[in-house]
């Protein structure tokens, strides 16, 4: 059964546990689920779409044991057929401190956020140009892309947060829409003149 990237987003925050530096020298989880799944067949990915998702957490099994688990969940094969490039920094974008995001595109290609970019990334439902699935779109680099926030209060704070729907009702494809997040009153989750993309 297939689910929508949504879904599956809501399923792996639920074995997430903000462990910290302490859990370094915990063992890797053996017997739990495998490491790769694939969310749906190996279709080519739209441009600038998020071709994987990885989660690396820590799994508390409520018997006084605790182990480092990693998630990846595939969505697309990148142009030739090629794997999305899990691992590859050059084409990381941090969601949040455990959980990174892959393009096929270089980060460094994707044009970083301004006032006039409005919509950082967008969640694309029902999209025609992958056959009907949804899929997450990276529109523009936040400074949480390249930075992970610190957590809040024990929450993990993302580098995205929700700003609106809209709906082309013509093809009837629905966008959820997200902006940088804010990481406190005084910013607006925008890359300063430190572009790390630009060189110094």
């Amino acid at each position: 059964m297939l689910f929508p990237v949504s879904v599956l987003l809501s399923i792996a925050v639920v074995v997430v546990v903000d462990g910290g530096g302490r859990d370094s020298a915990l063992p890797n989880c053996v017997g739990s689920p495998s490491t790769y799944q694939r969310r749906v067949g190996n279709l080519a990915c739209p441009t600038e779409a998020v071709c994987a998702d990885e989660w690396n957490t820590v799994r508390d099994w409520y018997n006084g044991t605790r182990c480092k688990e990693q998630r990846i969940i595939k969505h697309c094969s990148c142009p030739g057929n090629h794997d999305c490039p899990v691992g590859n920094e050059t084409h990381a974008f941090y969601a949040n401190k455990k959980h990174t995001q892959y393009l096929c595109e270089p980060r460094c290609r994707i044009d970083k956020c301004s006032t006039t970019y409005r919509a950082a990334m967008e969640m694309v439902q029902n999209s025609p140009e992958f056959q009907g699935h949804n899929f997450y779109r990276i529109n523009c680099r936040c400074r949480g892309h390249h930075f992970p926030m610190d957590s809040r209060r024990g929450r993990l704070m993302r580098s995205t947060s929700y700003m609106r729907v809209r709906f082309n009702f013509t093809q009837s494809v629905t966008y959820t829409q997200y902006r940088c997040a804010s990481e406190g009153p005084a910013t607006n989750g925008l890359l300063a003149e430190n572009d790390p993309c630009q060189p110094m």
